[in-house]
This record gives C-alpha cells, sequence and structure tokens, in this order.
C-alpha cells in the first residue's frame, strides 16, 4: 500500500498519466491514445475504470496477445479500481489497502464514462490451478494482513468453487472488436522486426 501511494509521484511533471496495477491486470480501451487525448481535454484526472474477472479454462497461447484469445469475463464492482490518474494534478491518490479504494487530495474530476475497461486475469485455467494459487496466497499473508482481516478468505477453500462458478456463468463479451487496439500494436512491431528497414 505504501508503495502504491509513493512510487507514482516520481512522475509528477515527467509523465501524462500514471497507472497503478498489479501484475494479472490490464487496461483495455479499443482507442486508448484518443480516449486519453480527450480527458486531458475535458479537464479529466482520474479516468473512471469498470473492473471484469477475465474467464477462460484454457491458459493462453505463447506470441498471441491475450486480449486476442480472452475476451470474456464477468462484471466486477471489486474490481472497478481506480488505477488511472494524472500526476501532475493529484496530491496524494490515498488507496486504501488492496489499492481497491482511494481518497484523492487535489484537482479531482473523475469521468463518468465506463468505457475503460480493467481486465483482471486471474480465473485463467481449470478449478484445480485457481485452488492451488488461491491457497499458496493464503499461505502466505503477512502478519499485519491477518490481525486486520486483510484477504484472509484466501486461508481455506470454502466459497471458492461458488465464485468460480459465479464468474465463469455470468461471463460477457468484454472484448468485442476482432482486432483489439493490443493486437494492432502486436502486429505492427511484429512487422518492424521482421522488417526493421520497412
Amino acid at each position: 500500500m505504501l508503495i502504491k501511494n509513493s512510487a507514482w509521484k516520481e512522475s509528477t511533471g515527467k509523465a501524462d498519466w500514471v497507472i497503478v496495477s498489479d501484475m494479472d491486470e490490464l487496461v483495455y480501451h479499443p482507442d486508448l491514445t484518443n480516449y486519453f487525448i480527450r480527458c486531458k481535454e475535458m479537464g479529466i484526472t482520474i479516468p473512471k475504470v469498470t473492473g471484469f474477472n477475465m474467464f477462460s479454462t484454457e491458459y493462453p497461447k505463447v506470441g498471441i496477445p491475450i486480449t486476442n484469445q480472452i475476451k470474456r469475463g464477468s462484471y466486477s464492482k471489486n474490481f472497478s479500481k481506480q488505477i488511472i490518474f494524472d500526476p501532475n494534478k493529484i496530491v496524494d491518490i490515498n488507496y486504501s489497502p488492496g489499492a481497491h479504494a482511494i481518497e484523492p487530495d487535489g484537482d479531482v474530476k473523475v469521468d463518468q464514462n465506463n468505457t475503460l475497461k480493467l481486465l483482471h486475469y486471474k480465473y485463467i485455467g481449470p478449478f484445480e490451478r485457481i485452488e492451488k494459487r488461491w491457497l499458496t496466497f493464503g499461505k502466505e499473508l503477512s502478519a499485519i494482513n491477518i490481525e486486520k482481516k486483510w484477504a484472509i478468505e484466501r486461508q481455506e477453500t470454502s466459497g471458492l468453487k461458488e465464485i468460480y462458478e459465479y464468474v465463469k456463468t455470468s461471463t460477457e463479451w468484454v472484448i468485442q472488436d476482432d482486432l483489439s487496439v493490443f493486437t494492432k500494436l502486436w502486429l505492427a512491431l511484429k512487422k518492424r522486426t521482421e522488417n526493421p528497414s520497412g
């Protein structure tokens, strides 16, 4: 929590936006660059993010963008985390434990457009894999996590199957375009690598 609340401040005066995400999360928008330009024009300092637990019983293939393989997910209020903001306008973001909530200080203007998505790639693979990861995380909880009862549900698996089944049965198309922005970037980089002089 301390890192998420402080490390981004090195970007002040250097970056237009910061993204404070976990390793299993991706920010998605079909036209991200122009979306950010529009936010700047409207004076928005915290773009609104809608979270989804992405789901697939199969692992993604290597060499193909994950956003071109796993496109369905289940809406999650808990993962609608405000992880993007303008480091030149926000003085303090004040993330709560787990960074699922903020109490920002500074020039706060939140976008009400919900086209920006946070894709949480956690429920990928068979249930047995999810269960193993769940318990591994539970065993690694710190003393303060246990004392404050943060994420202690990970110490046992009762209810996990129900959560897994809910995510599985409530999925919807989150990425609907055939050629996502990530795919376009990947194809452009691949072409450039194959033909550096092109």
